[in-house]
């Protein structure tokens, strides 16, 4: 397990100890979903358009690319050079990954298909960061990467090209150990020497301003991850004082404190992502659990416990609402359904008049809500809390439409044929006295 390269974190000694409430969650587990080489230590996930899944392993140096189904894509091969510990990725979500070494002090690009290192943008990038040591790396929609440096403490913006495009200096000994971006182009960086958030914004002309105090901490939080949703709001978390923080980006710099969730004993939260929904996932190195703050605000404690021998150091969910943990302890990578996947439909026959139910199986997190697209049969209701079918059918015929199932992860269609029978002794048909060919 590698931690943050920041001599003062503190480090828990019971990282592996369990006491967490359970959440009210049923996902369906997949663990070990993929088992890397031995030593690789997964410190750093990403999950593309596509499903597939990157794993940033900085006991080897390399980067494994596992697809949906949870095989090895045997056509990528990305390795780094000797004792450079990469320690952090990024994607531009266009086929390049981006890669910081705090050792090798570089950024390399990736290509996302091959894992052939680009040697025109390290040819262009050059000794730029030369004994800076990059903390971690960045990509905004533009395409631009953007560098959190701890010596000096800065943030470098750089082009695709490699070229740096500027640099920008944040308080002496702010210590920043991660960095993100909104999606208004500003950028923000986590301080864990100061327990501070600083930002650069982006004007029209592209000139960066810098606010070194955007955000202050509690005195001793020691933020050393952040993320952004698309809600507006930037999420931290908290090494020092075993907390999360929230802040509010519409309010002007400084005029309000951050909002701060004490998490459960022990929690050690290490690692915040968000996903498309706004959602935040908060991995815990103290209790092998992922955390789960809501785009509502709702907190749940535990949405995926993993067993005791694990140390999830980073999430990633995809867009079907599979969440995917990088186990460092165990060189592995868990899954955890937490969107809404149908395990059994329903029953697809009926008759008029004889009462008709029946309930569906669907796995992921709870609370869950169903509803239909199309049009059910006459006298066939749908039960929004369980999915369950139910009522007596007033007319013979076949019946498609969707059942839709949805939960705070994503939601999932599964279509759904009845073909409901005359009653017995009928032709089918009201207005003629032979049968109509049902």
């Amino acid at each position: 397990m590698k931690l943050k390269s920041l001599a003062v974190l503190p480090v828990i000694a019971a990282l592996l100890c369990a006491g967490v409430t359970a959440a009210h969650a049923i996902p369906d587990i997949t663990d070990p979903f993929a088992s890397l080489a031995a030593g690789s230590e997964p410190s750093h996930i990403l999950v593309d358009g596509f499903g597939d899944i990157y794993t940033l392993n900085t006991g080897n140096g390399s980067i494994s690319k596992i697809h949906p189904d949870g095989t090895f894509d045997g056509s990528f091969h990305a390795e780094f050079p000797p004792l450079s510990q990469p320690n952090s990725f990024a994607t531009d979500g266009h086929g390049a990954l981006y890669v910081s070494s705090y050792s090798a002090s570089t950024v390399w690009r990736v290509d996302s298909a091959t894992g052939t290192i680009d040697s025109g943008f390290s040819t262009h990038l050059g000794t730029e960061l030369d004994g800076q040591l990059p903390e971690s790396v960045t990509v905004d929609l533009a395409g631009n990467i953007f560098v959190a440096t701890y010596s000096p403490a800065a943030v470098v913006k750089i082009a695709p090209t490699g070229d740096v495009l500027g640099r920008f200096a944040l308080a002496l000994g702010s210590g920043p150990v991660d960095i993100t971006t909104d999606w208004a182009g500003s950028v923000y960086t986590a301080n864990a020497g100061d327990s501070t958030i600083s930002r650069v914004a982006f004007g029209g002309a592209g000139a960066g301003v810098v606010d070194r105090r955007f955000a202050v901490l509690d005195t001793g939080a020691m933020p050393i991850s952040v993320t952004s949703n698309n809600r507006g709001q930037l999420y931290t978390a908290n090494s020092g004082d075993n907390t999360v923080s929230t802040i509010d980006l519409a309010l002007p710099p400084g005029s309000a404190p951050a909002t701060t969730t004490l998490m459960p004993p022990d929690s050690y939260p290490y690692n915040v992502s968000s996903d498309r929904l706004g959602n935040v996932f908060v991995t815990n190195l103290g209790t092998a659990s992922v955390s789960l703050f809501e785009s509502t605000g709702r907190f749940t404690p535990v949405v995926a416990q993993l067993t005791s021998a694990e140390t999830p150091e980073a999430a990633a969910i995809s867009g079907y609402g599979q969440l995917y943990t990088a186990n460092g302890l165990s060189s592995t990578v868990t899954r955890f359904g937490l969107g809404p996947t149908f395990a059994m439909s329903p029953v697809a026959s009926a008759r008029v008049g004889d009462s008709y139910s029946s309930g569906v199986t669907v796995t992921g997190l709870d609370p869950m809500t169903f509803s239909v697209t199309g049009f059910l049969p006459p006298g066939i209701g749908v039960d929004k809390g369980t999915g369950t079918l139910a009522g007596t059918p007033t007319t013979a015929g076949t019946f498609t439409f969707d059942l839709v199932a949805a939960n705070v992860a994503g939601a999932t269609a599964q279509t759904v044929t009845i073909t409901v029978a005359p009653a017995p002794g009928s032709t089918g048909c009201w207005y003629w006295h032979e049968a109509c060919g049902l």
